[in-house]
């Protein structure tokens, strides 16, 4: 799709979707489809992905539909498309879907407490394990990878400016975590995943607690709007 022809907002894309609506339910079984998350309101997601909702009828309900509508949708609009099931959205808070707005440094806290306790599991872990039970343990070694790729997208998202200002934290390695560790095809290299956990990462905890104290102690005492100068002086 070029670039002309690609949606570009919100409602683009809700009337490309509406268009292919008749289409898409005797496809693929669908019976509810629409957008959400930041595009709804009027944003854009960093990656430029959209997130959809849709409901399939009972006897649709199956990986291959949901499969097939995602490569469907995402060849209609020439985007990266993430579904979510309206089952999966009933199952979770709302604020996790909706989360607030947040300013540079409150997204920053956010971000870094995240890639803390992420860190904090995978210390756990490799307290207990060594590299031959982790490379044998699958639905761990998934566990433990999913970690490192959470630790990548945060680091991601982290602001220039505090990036600038903690250059201890090896922001490209982090980032690595996520863009170059896990192959989409083959997977991690499970030798160089397991070196993050027990060389890269714990270094890091002592600078990294202290960023998140300052940025919890900023957030505390941010000063307010300006006051106004009183009149008459």
């Amino acid at each position: 799709m070029s670039g002309r022809d690609r949606p570009s907002t919100g409602e683009d894309i809700l009337l490309k979707l509406n268009g292919k609506f008749p289409v898409a339910k005797k496809l693929y079984g669908i019976t509810k489809l629409g957008i959400f998350d930041a595009l709804a309101r009027g944003e854009e997601e960093e990656d430029g992905r959209i997130d959809v909702l849709v409901e399939f009828s009972s006897s649709s309900d199956n990986l291959k539909n949901f499969c097939a509508l995602s490569t469907f949708i995402e060849e209609l609009i020439g985007r990266k498309a993430w579904l979510v099931t309206t089952r999966v959205q009933a199952e979770h808070p709302p604020e996790v879907l909706a989360p607030p707005a947040f300013d540079a440094a409150g997204k920053d806290l956010v971000c870094l407490e995240k890639i803390r306790e992420e860190i904090g599991i995978l210390l756990k872990y490799q307290e207990k394990a060594n590299f031959r039970k982790f490379s044998l343990e699958e639905p761990t070694s998934r566990k433990v990878t999913l970690s490192l790729d959470t630790i990548g997208s945060c680091a991601i998202q982290v602001s220039p400016g505090e990036k600038i200002r903690n250059p201890r934290i090896p922001w490209n390695l982090l980032i690595c975590l996520h863009n170059r560790l896990i192959h989409p095809h083959y997977g991690p290299d499970l030798k160089i995943a397991w070196d993050a956990v027990t060389d890269l990462l714990p270094p890091l905890v002592p600078d990294l607690d202290a960023i998140i104290g300052t940025l919890q102690h900023r957030s505390l005492v941010s000063p307010g709007p300006p006051q106004e100068p009183p009149e008459g002086n």
